[in-house]
């Protein structure tokens, strides 16, 4: 070997000590990045899709920021009646004295059922299919027609008879019922 082509090398002690220092200056850059970047967010609409359904998407983010959906609804069940009146108090009234719960409620109140029959019951045709170009000729049919006033004798008479009646001048085809039963299963 010649003597110019020598290259030197750290002393072995050398590069554990080199080492250690560039890893800990690098954590200290991390570390610093970090405690500048870095945020939590509990917004929901990062998780709402985009792109193919930008209108819903939209939808779904004003809403997630309205009051309404900040809401939580906790649904008691698996005991007798009794039990569970006594068991929604007691858990209204401890989430009543947490100091970040803004309100507690009980039930729905009558405003807000009669506004949400309003609501849905003016659109019940509207709802009634998601696909009415098929649907609504079958319904009005003479079949259609003949099944639709079975079904409304047949709920004349049964438990939820005395609804039915208030119901049945205005919506003789129970287009509402089949909006209930959509709803329930979405």
């Amino acid at each position: 070997m010649s003597m110019g082509s020598e290259v030197q090398t750290p002393a072995p002690r050398q590069r554990p000590v080199l080492a250690g220092s560039i890893m800990a200056a690098i954590c200290v850059l991390l570390a610093a990045y970090c405690a500048t970047h870095f945020h939590v967010s509990t917004d929901i609409t990062h998780f709402l899709p985009d792109g193919d359904d930008a209108w819903g998407a939209h939808v779904l983010k004003g809403l997630s920021k309205s009051a309404l959906g900040q809401r939580m609804v906790l649904t008691l069940s698996g005991a007798d009646e009794p039990t569970l009146v006594r068991a929604s108090a007691a858990l209204a009234s401890r989430l009543s004295a947490h100091p970040e719960i803004r309100r507690v409620q009980r039930g729905v109140d009558d405003n807000a059922q009669r506004a949400t029959f309003d609501l849905y019951f003016s659109r019940r045709y509207a709802l009634w299919s998601s696909t009415p170009e098929t649907d609504y000729p079958e319904l009005l049919s003479e079949a259609g027609l003949a099944k639709a006033a079975a079904h409304l004798l047949s709920a004349l008479g049964s438990v939820e008879g005395p609804l039915v009646r208030r119901l049945a001048p205005e919506d003789p085809l129970l287009a509402f019922d089949r909006v209930r039963e959509r709803l329930s299963a979405a």
